[in-house]
């Protein structure tokens, strides 16, 4: 992502274009370039984004089902997380300006964070409440004696 810097004077000559357009109906839109009839049917969004969750929830579940050892399983769910993550990376860079191998390692890494973040939350979690629920369970034994 890159940032334009620009002078203060040209940000107030833009916010005041455009707080004075705000009363024009659709000429903040028309100078922000959306228009209403660019927008793809809710439907069809939301079946496109259905097969996609589809598609990427079954690649690390695929293994799983069709491999019986659990360890071998595990190793190929992961591989084979990685390669689409990698390749889903690869993909956007025909909507962007960057290079494939950044961009493809950018998105193996985002990946990587959204299952590591939630599980040490999660196993941090558990440790301090499962220590502080024992705790108060042998309070309220205690006490109820």
């Amino acid at each position: 992502m890159s940032f334009v810097c620009i002078s203060q004077s040209t940000f107030c000559w833009h916010l005041s274009n455009l707080l004075l357009c705000m009363n024009c109906g659709g000429e903040v839109a028309r100078m922000l370039g959306i228009f209403e009839e660019c927008f793809e049917s809710p439907v069809k969004v939301g079946l496109i984004m259905l097969v996609a969750f589809v598609a990427g929830g079954l690649v690390p579940i695929l293994p799983f089902v069709l491999l019986l050892a659990s360890q071998s399983s595990l190793i190929v769910a992961s591989i084979a997380t990685f390669v689409s993550l990698f390749l889903v990376g690869v993909w956007k860079t025909t909507f962007t300006d960057k290079h494939w191998l950044p961009s493809g390692l950018e998105m193996v890494f985002v990946g990587i964070l959204a299952a590591v973040i939630p599980y040490l939350n999660g196993d941090f979690y558990h440790r301090y409440y499962r220590s502080f629920y024992i705790r108060s369970l042998k309070q309220m034994i205690i006490v109820s004696r």
